[in-house]
């Protein structure tokens, strides 16, 4: 699962609208790379006003496989936009995952109230009982 050029675009719509500030911590429904060229996202992140030296300075390992494997974690997209906990629920082990079945009850305590943001780029379209991984 990946995030577009349009999804990179909305969360740097929301981070430049404040929306992400003071915000540390995120999880992801799946496990979710970039899937997008190099010269778009960089393009995209110089449109949104970021330095020239915080652009040169980002370690995108693997950004230019796309559309190839291996790909870049959406891990260092939000490391960009500040923030430093990176987490997703997938059942594939990938992407510094947490082993969920989105259809069945999150019951590992110890990860709740631990996020600050929650996304899904259409994660949740592939489970079957979405009032289930929406509850988590």
């Amino acid at each position: 699962m990946g995030i577009t050029l349009s999804g990179v675009q909305n969360l740097l719509d929301l981070w430049k609208l404040g929306y992400l500030d003071n915000k540390k911590s995120v999880i992801e429904f799946g496990s979710q790379e970039l899937h997008l060229k190099e010269a778009d996202l960089l393009d995209l992140i110089s449109k949104f006003g970021f330095a020239k030296d915080k652009i040169s300075s980002l370690n995108l390992p693997n950004i230019r496989n796309w559309p190839n494997h291996p790909r870049t974690s959406s891990k260092y997209l939000y490391e960009l936009l500040g923030f430093n906990k990176y987490y997703s629920l997938d059942l594939n082990n990938e992407l510094n995952s947490i082993n969920h079945d989105f259809n069945k009850p999150f019951e590992d305590k110890n990860w709740y109230s631990q996020f600050d943001v929650v996304t899904d780029h259409c994660a949740c379209g592939h489970a079957f009982n979405i009032a289930e991984a929406y509850k988590t």
